[in-house]
């Protein structure tokens, strides 16, 4: 298979992951069946992976795992979704069902899909039941009411890269490793599927819906990072865009009382105006996402760091050094306490208060925080990754000017 047919596949699973998205969304608070058809475990694992991250800001998101010998979709969903309000049931284990000869657990699992229909009504919540495609070539026949009651079908191609790239290459999973909780992360999707995606759920909710506010939030992140990254096509006008998006996002956030999104949102909108040298435009940005996050969460959770971390990475920028230390120092503190001495999060405050050592001459103490920071992403991200580099970088540059 040449490489156009296989980007041909990944950009039809593209637009069937958007399509999935919008109609998660679309479902909330409502019983909806979707079958998400998939053959890759890997593959299977990158697409929940990445709609549990775009939600997890505004809904409850949830894996449930069926019972091998039992697999009532309803018995595993009761027992494992623990609040059901606003809730996502993302449903797994299927996929190992009727292996090796083994049909029994495929007889019962699409009996009990059959004749336990009826009871799912009490379920309001939108529902993803993952299947391989050998099941869902016999769900129709073998579970035709439940089948015929299902709200959307959704089939992910194989892509032909799974067999390619080396299996550790877990790229579409986004995390927040590299940049401290700047809720950033790299898009899969271009900003042409993201609009058309937008046009779409306006269509479909109206221009008002409180749905619109994640799509709104992504915009604002995909330009921000083109913008950022150089690779924005026409900057200026990208920049208003990221702007008018993150700022649609605010007010339906605050609208509907999404406080921990509003306070994303705020972070990422004063993150641009930082990248731009708009200090006096940033700050109240990160000083009212500080607030909403501890108010929200308490004064000791990790996202409390991120905004500390982030507020006097922008002091610091400043040269405000006396008011950058201490928020450090704090966002320090908590990532030890909550995550531990030898997490990535540790080691990128390290990092970032041996940066403003190094500013004000302090090359001593700067070293040997850089160092710290340097033995953390060695163990656990390993010496190829981009901040263990940054991090032996600035040791060496440290133990130069120590020497001058």
């Amino acid at each position: 298979m040449n490489i156009l047919t296989n980007e041909s596949i990944i950009k039809a699973n593209e637009r069937t992951y958007i399509s999935l998205l919008v109609s998660l969304e679309a479902g909330i608070g409502m019983l909806q069946i979707f079958i998400a058809v998939c053959d890759a475990d890997r593959q299977r694992e990158n697409i929940i992976a990445n709609y549990e991250h775009e939600l997890a800001s505004t809904y409850r998101t949830y894996r449930v795992y069926l019972d091998p010998q039992e697999p009532s979709l309803k018995k595993a969903i009761n027992e494992q979704v623990i609040v059901k309000e606003n809730a996502i049931a993302t449903v797994l284990g299927a996929e190992k069902l009727g292996l090796f000869n083994q049909d029994e657990s495929l007889t019962k699992f699409f009996g009990y899909l059959q004749w336990t229909r009826e009871a799912l009504r009490e379920l309001k919540m939108p529902i993803i039941l993952w299947i391989p495609s050998r099941i869902h070539d016999q769900l129709a026949k073998k579970a035709p009411d439940f089948w015929s009651w299902r709200n959307g079908i959704f089939m992910f191609q194989l892509e032909p890269s799974l067999f390619i790239n080396n299996l550790s290459n877990n790229s579409m999973v986004i995390g927040d490793i590299d940049v401290i909780d700047n809720n950033e992360s790299s898009s899969v999707f271009s900003p042409e599927q993201l609009e058309a995606s937008l046009a779409e759920a306006i269509n479909h909710w109206g221009e008002n819906s409180g749905k619109l506010a994640t799509l709104y939030s992504q915009l604002g992140n995909l330009y921000a990072e083109r913008i950022k990254s150089g690779k924005a096509a026409d900057r200026e006008q990208e920049l208003t865009l990221a702007k008018q998006y993150f700022n649609q996002a605010i007010v339906l956030q605050t609208e509907f009382q999404q406080q921990d999104a509003v306070a994303n949102s705020l972070n990422n909108l004063a993150g641009l105006y930082e990248s731009q040298g708009r200090y006096n435009d940033a700050e109240p940005l990160f000083l009212e996402s500080l607030d909403i996050r501890k108010r929200q969460l308490g004064n000791d959770h990790p996202h409390v760091a991120s905004s500390l971390n982030n507020l006097a990475a922008l002091y610091s920028s400043q040269r405000r050094y006396n008011d950058a230390e201490p928020l450090y120092l704090q966002s320090l503190d908590i990532y030890k306490r909550q995550l531990g001495n030898d997490h990535p999060h540790v080691a990128t405050s390290l990092h970032n208060l041996a940066a403003l050592y190094e500013s004000q001459e302090n090359y001593l103490e700067a070293e040997n925080l850089a160092q710290q920071a340097l033995v953390i992403y060695q163990q656990k991200l390993g010496n190829e990754h981009p901040n263990t580099q940054n991090a032996a970088l600035m040791v060496k540059l440290l133990y130069i000017m120590e020497l001058l």
